[in-house]
């Protein structure tokens, strides 16, 4: 019992927010003022009677249940807490006078506690110290039974042993980054963490091979300009072979990433050529800007191994046994590979990634594909495919991960399989109700990485299903509980021909019959100020948990979030502008445009983006008239100006999102 009313004593404002979350716990504080609460002590529980409810306490508190519908931290459950905290002292015996003391004894630490944060390394912080490590001296330490963490930007977590008992005041119960640096703020508070070690910079190359690569960036670059210069209307068929060469040199420089991105953009403009369909400006204009950038920055200072990237990637050994569900599978086909990329739940919900994908995927670098590389992977030494293996939940000894992805080391032993069942649990600790939630939970994530974008959803109906023979394009509208609602889109290719009839026999049903239940498995992304998804499964044998609902955070409802969609809109017609640059070329791009949109931003407030658009329009005005063209300095100006509208939309897309999903 004393350890049940030590956690209940404990069991602060923010500690309640982050076990449930802020609505749950204001909702509770509310209630608790007109209900009727009773509540007995046991040997290790606390009974409480309170809304025609049964709440049983328990230490830790997440094993806490409660006879309502809900199974997760309810606010019953919350309100449970609130009472018998405040009103311990009434069903226990007085205790004996204890002898005055002078000054107040600080509650020592948990050996389990210290133990625990002392087992993380730099390796499993570097994720969260890439993105905070200069928060590092402004987090607010305090001890007791818990580490306590306040961070600058208003978050509080709270780590416990055993660490299940961890909370953050973002909801998430995996080790997130905020989680991660408390763990480091306290480390580098006991001198255990030294950041410097993180920081240390790698020696640089020899200066005959620097001098090497910084020739080889530089007559890359200058490609780059002549690409500008010409335009996609009036580039030579060569171009691709010259880009093709520079590749086969930077190969041979061990220039990892150059390597990637030339082939990536020859392999574009070979779409362009063929006169293909996927072939996108705007897709060309991203990776265009995106590979000037790094060849620029490989033109000055000293360059190190950590500058040219990696030909293979680097995997770690998995602590411990892994244990994974596979949940779906996706088709890649048309770019620069092509294959198949497997997804799986890791099924520890204390693993930092809890989704993990296989890509099983070949270069395409020219038109044909050798047959003896389109064979069938066979991982971890299981003799059988891995499609068959797709139909089994797997232990894994053994098993090496890079970040979210899955190595097929042959190191690697199946351990255990037993039949998948996806009704269970771990997937439904995943599902999003609602897409106001969705598209919070996406803002925060590394959209760079396809397992950072995975997500179950559980849409209340399907209001509308068409495919767009123009944009030859599938198209569902789907709603969820309070009517918001969001685009899930399939592109017509030849590889999704079946997949694509099913998901519109699925459409049509929903529309139907209403009452239909169906959990999908998409990738999520933001295109055009709005939230769109991409379907990879969907389950229709899923049970679904009664739930609370979502309450918005207070900075997504300013009434000045009204004007984002107005500044995305102009951001299009800034980047429309940039793609007639570049399919156009510097000689024939339309005069003044870059003015007027120059004047539209600076309007808007952006003096920033204005004076970078008016950079690139004199840069493109003077390749117009003049003999003597500097389209290299064009280029970086270009480059400067899509990172600063890629900044800003980051800014605004969860915003605009979140109008544009609204009911009209």
């Amino acid at each position: 019992m004393s350890a049940l009313l030590d956690t209940l004593r404990n069991a602060d404002e923010s500690y309640l927010i982050g076990m449930s979350s802020r609505g749950i716990y204001k909702r509770a504080v509310k209630d608790l003022e007109q209900m009727q609460v009773t509540f007995t002590l046991a040997e290790d529980t606390a009974e409480v009677q309170l809304g025609g409810e049964v709440c049983t306490l328990r230490d830790p508190l997440w094993e806490s249940s409660c006879s309502c519908p809900s199974r997760s931290i309810c606010r019953h459950l919350v309100a449970a807490i609130l009472y018998v905290r405040d009103h311990i002292g009434t069903t226990e015996p007085p205790a004996e006078a204890e002898p005055e003391v002078t000054e107040a004894v600080p509650a020592m630490m948990p050996d389990a506690l210290r133990k625990y944060l002392l087992g993380f390394d730099a390796g499993q912080l570097r994720t969260a110290l890439d993105k905070l490590q200069s928060d590092l001296p402004d987090i607010q330490l305090e001890e007791g039974e818990r580490l306590t963490a306040l961070l600058p930007d208003g978050t509080i977590v709270r780590m416990a042993a055993p660490p299940e008992d961890s909370v953050c005041t973002c909801h998430s119960r995996n080790f997130c980054i905020h989680k991660a640096a408390a763990v480091a703020a306290w480390q580098l508070r006991e001198g255990v963490f030294q950041p410097e070690l993180l920081t240390k910079s790698a020696p640089p190359l020899p200066e005959p091979e620097a001098a090497a690569i910084r020739s080889c960036a530089g007559s890359v670059y200058a490609l780059f300009g002549n690409i500008l210069e010409w335009g996609l209307v009036r580039l030579p068929e060569s171009m691709t072979e010259h880009l093709e060469a520079a590749a086969v040199r930077s190969h041979a420089l061990r220039m990892a990433d150059a390597e990637h991105r030339l082939r990536e953009i020859s392999a574009m403009l070979g779409n362009y050529q063929a006169r293909r369909a996927m072939f996108r400006t705007e897709t060309f204009l991203q990776a265009l800007t995106r590979s000037a950038g790094i060849f620029s920055d490989l033109q000055t200072g000293t360059i190190t191994e950590a500058d040219l990237g990696q030909f293979r990637r680097k995997y770690s050994d998995y602590p411990g046994d892994l244990k994974i569900l596979p949940i779906g599978q996706r088709i890649v086909a048309g770019g620069e590979f092509a294959g198949d990329i497997y997804y799986f739940l890791n099924l520890d919900p204390l693993a930092e990634e809890r989704f993990l994908t296989f890509s099983d995927l070949r270069p395409v670098v020219y038109d044909t594909v050798n047959p003896a590389q389109n064979r069938a992977v066979m991982p971890w030494g299981s003799g059988v495919t891995l499609r068959t293996l797709m139909h089994s939940q797997m232990v894994l000894v053994g098993a090496k991960l890079s970040g979210d992805k899955l190595s097929s080391s042959q190191n690697t032993v199946i351990a255990s399989r037993t039949k998948a069942n996806l009704d269970c649990d771990a997937v439904r600790e995943q599902l999003h109700y609602d897409f106001r939630e969705l598209a919070v939970w996406l803002s925060g994530q590394d959209r760079s990485r396809e397992a950072q974008r995975l997500c179950f959803i559980h849409p209340s109906c399907c209001t509308q299903s068409g495919f767009d023979k123009h944009k030859q394009e599938l198209r569902l509208t789907l709603a969820d509980e309070t009517g918001n609602c969001v685009d899930l889109c399939v592109s017509y290719r030849k590889e999704y021909k079946n997949f694509l009839e099913e998901i519109e026999r699925i459409g049509r049903i929903m529309l139907e019959t209403p009452q239909t239940s169906y959990v999908w498995l998409c990738l999520a992304s933001f295109e055009n100020g709005k939230l769109t998804l991409f379907p990879l499964e969907v389950y229709d044998f899923i049970q679904i948990p009664p739930h609370d609902s979502y309450h918005l955070p207070a900075e997504y409802a300013r009434p000045e979030n009204c004007y984002a969609p107005k500044i995305l809109t102009l951001f299009e017609e800034i980047e429309a502008w940039m793609c007639e640059l570049v399919y156009c070329g510097l000689q024939a791009a339309p005069e003044r445009r870059g003015e007027i949109l120059a004047e539209q931003t600076a309007r808007c407030g952006m003096e920033g983006i204005a004076a970078s658009i008016r950079k690139l329009s004199c840069g493109a005005e003077n390749c117009r008239h003049s003999m003597h063209q500097d389209t290299t300095a064009v280029l970086g100006a270009l480059t400067d100006l899509y990172r600063c509208l890629t900044i800003g939309r980051q800014e605004l897309e969860v915003i605009s999102a979140l109008l544009n999903m609204q009911p009209q």
